[in-house]
């Protein structure tokens, strides 16, 4: 299990069955809120993000802010430019299966399928808001990679600014 939250986390710094019982969780230094299935464990990194992860029936959850404001300025014509180089840090030593490019709640955003170095399915979302990356992932098992839940999970994250 340590793999699978080390693989969700890694994908995060680059910075599942959701449960009848999951509850929004609004971090106090982020501003989003995503449904989880129990407290998430918080870790800063040396940029200042915030990764918070969760595990839960052998499934990993995890998702993420980074703000960019004080390393580079990010504008609507170089947006594309840092979700490509997210992606590719969340790829890095793994293997893209499928990116989509999407808009959440207005903001461009990336849809990405990934195999993990560790060989774990990860379903991860980059959203772009401002100078703020936000990730919102889910790792499990190969043979599990078309649950619905997955999708109840990301579809979970929303913004609490705009």
């Amino acid at each position: 299990m340590k793999s699978l939250l080390r693989a969700a986390s890694w994908c995060a710094l680059l910075l599942v069955c959701l449960p009848n019982s999951a509850s929004a969780f609004a971090p106090a230094h982020c501003d989003f809120t995503v449904d989880l299935p129990q407290p998430a464990h918080e870790e800063v990194t040396k940029f200042g993000g915030h990764i918070y992860s969760a595990e839960h029936d052998g499934n990993g959850y995890v998702a993420s802010c980074s703000d960019l404001s004080q390393r580079v300025k990010v504008t609507k014509a170089n947006v594309e430019e840092f979700l490509d180089r997210a992606r590719d840090g969340a790829t890095d030593g793994a293997t893209l299966i499928s990116e989509r490019k999407m808009s959440i709640e207005g903001h461009p955003a990336r849809d990405l399928r990934i195999k993990t170095g560790d060989g774990y399915f990860m379903r991860l979302r980059l959203i772009m808001s401002g100078s703020r990356l936000y990730q919102v992932g889910f790792v499990t098992q190969p043979d599990k990679a078309d649950m619905p839940e997955i999708e109840t999970y990301l579809n979970s994250f929303h913004l609490s600014r705009h």
